[in-house]
């Protein structure tokens, strides 16, 4: 009696596996569209998008020297800092200071302080504070020599 259960149930379920149909398969859901470009151009210039939150991508091409498009002008050293150990702040704000009081040249600039190469330990703030030639410029500047395996901290 036991072999003919075991039999039925085993044909039964044979049958009922048989007779079920496939599982269709679940489409992927559909990709969103990707979204509009962020900046366009349009005869020459660059359209930028705003998105539905109000982002935009900021308008950096008036940004940098004389509002950018002017190459730098190449100062002329007036003042050379060595590098010293301990804090450098009164060292080199009193090259930036001395440079502020030349007189500007023809172009506006008075000249640029020079920082040779090394590490300069600065505690506070450095202030260049002379105003002169174009507006935007005060005629003073700041350079440092560069160290191949240095950077800046």
């Amino acid at each position: 009696m036991m072999r003919r259960v075991a039999i039925v149930v085993l044909v039964c379920a044979a049958s009922c596996m048989a007779q079920t149909k496939p599982a269709t398969q679940a489409k992927p859901p559909a990709k969103p569209a990707p979204p509009p470009p962020a900046v366009t151009e349009k005869k020459g210039q660059l359209i930028y998008a705003t998105a539905e939150n109000g982002d935009r991508v900021p308008d950096f091409s008036t940004a940098g020297y004389m509002g950018g498009g002017v190459d730098i002008p190449n100062a002329p050293v007036r003042v050379v800092v060595p590098r010293a150990d301990g804090d450098n702040t009164a060292h080199i704000q009193a090259a930036l200071d001395h440079v502020a009081s030349l007189q500007p040249d023809d172009k506006g600039i008075r000249g640029a302080v020079l920082l040779q190469k090394g590490r300069y330990d600065v505690s506070g703030q450095l202030k260049i504070t002379a105003s002169a030639g174009p507006a935007e410029t005060t005629g003073a500047a700041a350079r440092a020599q560069a160290s191949r395996n240095a950077g800046c901290s």
